[in-house]
């Protein structure tokens, strides 16, 4: 397990916590199958995890573009700019079969990055929007 939902910030928004409280089931099956060296499961949870973050960061972006949110760009820029880093993650891997590559990469910039985000342009986004 890399990491556990307490550690999360938790944004005004529920839809959004809910979003991100799924993604941290699907890092730690992913995290877990890559540190034990499976490349199979590595390679189904990886799939997985692209998907839930295509869709975390569409649900998002819509949310934005339908509220005007003013910061829309910049954190539609986060997004992009990390999402191209898992795919480039995802190439690598799919070269090598290195298990490795995608457990540095979680431990070591996404969970990081994640965190960040939530305290930063999620808080933002959450609270221009209202909710719970």
């Amino acid at each position: 397990m890399l990491l556990k939902k307490e550690e999360l910030p938790v944004v005004p928004r529920d839809e959004m916590n809910e979003i991100h409280y799924e993604e941290v089931d699907i890092i730690n099956d992913l995290y877990d199958s890559a540190i034990n060296g499976n490349v199979e499961k590595t390679k189904e949870y990886l799939e997985e995890f692209i998907n839930h973050i295509e869709d975390h960061f569409g649900f998002e972006e819509e949310l934005m573009e339908q509220n005007e949110f003013f910061a829309y760009p910049i954190h539609k820029m986060e997004h992009d700019n990390v999402l191209n880093r898992i795919y480039n993650v995802k190439k690598q891997f799919e070269e090598t079969n290195d298990t490795k590559v995608v457990s540095n990469f979680l431990e070591n910039e996404f969970v990081p990055w994640l965190i960040n985000h939530l305290n930063t342009m999620d808080m933002a986004t959450a609270s221009f929007l209202g909710g719970f």
